[in-house]
């Protein structure tokens, strides 16, 4: 089940709960950049794919 979007008046009524989750959301998303910086390309690299794109 997908969450319901923040409406401007939950935020206004809690911003604190807010920030907290857009920084989860944030690190979530830097975490799978890295992994990806990490293990995907590498993966690709070593698979010889990077030069047939």
């Amino acid at each position: 089940m997908v969450p319901s979007r923040p409406r401007p008046v939950a935020v206004a009524k809690d911003p604190a709960a807010f920030v907290r989750e857009t920084r989860g959301v944030v690190a979530a998303l830097k975490h799978r950049i890295g992994r990806e910086d990490r293990e995907l390309y590498d993966l690709i690299d070593r698979a010889g794919l990077a030069s047939a794109a």
